[in-house]
């Protein structure tokens, strides 16, 4: 007995030293208790950092630039990993489902409202896993989108997936490969008393700690209890309007970033759990200037042209303090345009004696004050000048930034001196249609969209093309392209050509590619969720595809239909020129997409052994009607696309 009581009293000893050395931790520690855990929270980073720092692509000047109709990305092919392979430029639009990559942040805005989102690499510790689960998901279309957005909880959590219910563990398996599910478990967290979560995380600022007790109480839920997805989400997803945090921007509904393969991309959230993204992969465009860098030629391939001519009876003007910049007056600036009603037609605008723009790039250390009638807004439009410079200095340094080692990503100063001058004549023929108005608003593309995308083209290439003028070049977006000398009267009025293989842009398997699953849409505000993508469709994006599907193939049909009687019609001069596989011109003349006689004479190239005036009196004219009926009817269908989305 007296033994065992000894035992006793050395037991309590042993107790009473460990409360003792507890005891000072705690004093050294303020109160905060040394937990393993806790110490991983406060000094590992988060399994994704992305934060509005990082959105370093945005364009301000396309602000503006709201094309009317866009082509559905779903049309395109597909990597196996669920990108986009961008075989022709032109815009283009997909509702994708996405999801929530902060836990404890606030929704976007409902609808098409709410804050403006930029484009924004994947960073972060396990961003790689998180883009391969989404990329992943595009093959496993049988997993429910919830399950995949648990699952990303967990990892931004921290939470070990060998605790979470067996049905997640399932999900896991699929989306993640043995080595990853190693590093997650390893980075994984234990529950932490909430108590002494509290204390720990007092000094912290609110939006972190705010943060970090819900990743904490989504470890909980993810591992204790049977939680049910909305009663997960209450814990991530706040909703309202997040209190203002340092670094915060302004960033406007719909503004464009330039993503790094070369194209602009918009985004525009619709909740949490879909997102529309839009594309607007840059047209070929033709840029000509004169000996003082003026602009006096700007041209795409569908006999869209701005030709300019300068007042040089009137001396240009001078900054003080802004040696390369001058301003010149117009004399005259003329736009004409494929007819809508007419295909072989065009329609024209002149102005004349009204308007100016800058040549040159200015340094900013100037002073400009408002001169004579002729230079009206000077002051105004140096400011502006000043701005626009900036702006593509900010933009070339967040392509450095996010450079591939295998593809410099900085534009080349001969590029930055164009997209300037074409920044300068974009304002200048701004003014002088909304001074003067335009003089026929009935237009495929109006002069100022056409400015537009010539400034968008300039901007996606990355080589200087020998010679004075520009092209497509080395660019990441096109091949070499053969500039026609004569640009035919051809009509464009959707905004698109569909890849066919007489497309000079089709450059061979070279296209540029878009997964959605590559980048983050990353809010201005830092207490908004930033949100991933993935190649998924939404239902409504099936929905409405399957509807364009069925409008388009109703569309080739008809078309189809008039070929067939066209050649039924001129049967003996289709027969005498070998063009007896009519059905192969069809399909040649429905990808085109256009009204043009040299693609016409093209399709016929390929199929017939022959062509001349004969073929070109009787069977082209009779194409004419259905071709411009075909174009039309895709053009209502693309409308009908995005009003079902909308």
């Amino acid at each position: 007995m007296r033994k065992l009581r000894k035992k006793r009293f050395q037991l309590y000893v042993f107790v009473g030293l460990v409360l003792v050395i507890s005891g000072t931790v705690l004093l050294r520690c303020a109160g905060i208790p040394k937990i393993p855990g806790l110490d991983e929270i406060l000094k590992k980073e988060s399994p994704v950092t992305t934060s509005i720092a990082d959105a370093v692509t945005e364009v301000p000047f396309l602000d503006d630039y709201n094309p009317n109709v866009a082509m559905p990305m779903s049309m395109l092919p597909r990597t196996p990993e669920g990108g986009f392979i961008l075989e022709n430029p032109g815009n283009y639009s997909f509702e994708a489902q996405s999801y929530c990559l902060k836990a404890g942040s606030y929704a976007p805005g409902e609808g098409r409202g709410g804050k403006g989102y930029l484009f924004a690499p994947q960073k972060g510790p396990q961003a790689d896993i998180v883009r391969n689960i989404l990329q992943r998901s595009f093959a496993h279309p049988e997993i429910p989108q919830r399950d995949i957005q648990v699952l990303l909880w967990a990892i931004i959590a921290r939470t070990k997936i060998s605790d979470m219910p067996h049905e997640m563990q399932q999900t896991a398996t699929k989306l993640l490969t043995a080595e990853e599910l190693f590093r997650i478990n390893g980075g994984a967290l234990g529950l932490i008393p909430e108590a002494l979560l509290d204390k720990a995380f007092a000094k912290l600022p609110s939006q972190v700690r705010q943060a970090l007790k819900a990743e904490a109480r989504l470890r909980e839920m993810l591992t204790k209890t049977q939680a049910t997805y909305e009663e997960l989400e209450r814990i991530a997803v706040l909703f309202g309007d997040p209190p203002p945090q340092e670094g915060d921007r302004e960033v406007p509904r719909g503004r464009w970033s330039f993503h790094p393969n070369g194209f602009f991309i918009r985004y525009f959230p619709r909740g949490y759990q879909k997102i529309l993204i839009e594309l607007s992969v840059p047209e070929p465009v033709q840029i000509e200037r004169d000996e003082r860098g003026r602009i006096t030629v700007i041209a795409d391939e569908y006999a869209n042209r701005i030709e300019t001519n300068y007042d040089d009876t009137i001396g240009p003007l001078s900054i003080r303090g802004e040696p390369s910049l001058k301003a010149y007056a117009f004399h005259s600036i003329r736009f004409e345009g494929p007819d809508p009603d007419d295909p072989g037609e065009k329609r024209q605008t002149e102005w004349t004696n009204v308007g100016w723009t800058f040549v040159g790039v200015p340094d900013g250390g100037g002073h400009a004050s408002n001169a004579s009638d002729r230079f009206l807004d000077l002051k105004e439009r140096y400011e502006w000048a000043k701005t626009h410079a900036k702006e593509l200095h900010d933009l070339n340094e967040g392509l450095k930034k996010l450079r591939a080692d295998s593809a410099p990503q900085e534009i080349p100063p001969r590029s930055m001196e164009e997209i300037i001058a074409l920044g300068h004549y974009a304002t200048a023929l701004q003014a002088v249609i909304s001074e003067n108005g335009p003089h026929n608003e009935s237009w495929i593309l109006d002069p100022l969209t056409l400015v537009k995308q010539a400034w968008q083209y300039t901007v996606s290439q990355r080589e200087d093309r020998d010679g004075g003028s520009r092209g497509p070049s080395q660019s990441p977006l096109y091949a070499h392209v053969n500039w026609p000398t004569n640009l035919t009267a051809s009509i464009h009025p959707i905004g698109y050509v569909l890849a066919s293989n007489n497309n000079p842009r089709n450059n061979g398997g070279n296209n540029p590619q878009y997964n959605p699953s590559g980048g983050i849409a990353q809010p201005g505000q830092g207490g908004r969720q930033r949100l991933n993508q993935s190649g998924r469709p939404t239902d409504k994006e099936k929905s409405c595809g399957q509807k364009y599907i069925e409008c388009r193939d109703k569309s080739d049909a008809k078309l189809q239909k008039g070929v067939q009687e066209c050649f039924d019609k001129y049967a003996k001069e289709c027969k005498d020129c070998g063009c007896d596989d009519w059905n192969w011109i069809f399909k040649c003349l429905g990808k085109t997409h256009t009204h043009s006689k040299d693609e016409q004479f093209d399709c016929f190239a390929r199929a017939c052994k022959m062509y001349g005036d004969g073929i070109t009196s009787n069977f082209s004219p009779c194409l004419d009607v259905s071709m411009f009926e075909h174009a039309e009817d895709k053009k209502e269908c693309l409308e009908k696309y995005l009003d079902c989305k909308d």
